[in-house]
C-alpha cells in the first residue's frame, strides 16, 4: 500500500468516479489518466469541521 506516490491516494480521495467509467479513479499519472477530464469530475465534499479526520487545526 505504501508504495504509490502521494497522488495516488489523494486523486481517488479528492475526486469522485469518472461518470464515463465509474470504477475507475485518476491515479495521478499522466498517461494513466489521459482518458480523463478532472474538469469534469465530481470533488467529494470535505468532512464535517467536527470530524475527527481533520489532522490539522
Amino acid at each position: 500500500m505504501g508504495h504509490e506516490l502521494p497522488e495516488y491516494w489523494a486523486y481517488g480521495l479528492y475526486y469522485g468516479p469518472d461518470p464515463d467509467a465509474p470504477f475507475r479513479s485518476p491515479v495521478g499519472d499522466p498517461v494513466a489518466d489521459a482518458g480523463i477530464d478532472l474538469g469534469r469530475l465530481p470533488v467529494r465534499p470535505a468532512p464535517p469541521k467536527d470530524s475527527p479526520f481533520w489532522t490539522v487545526e
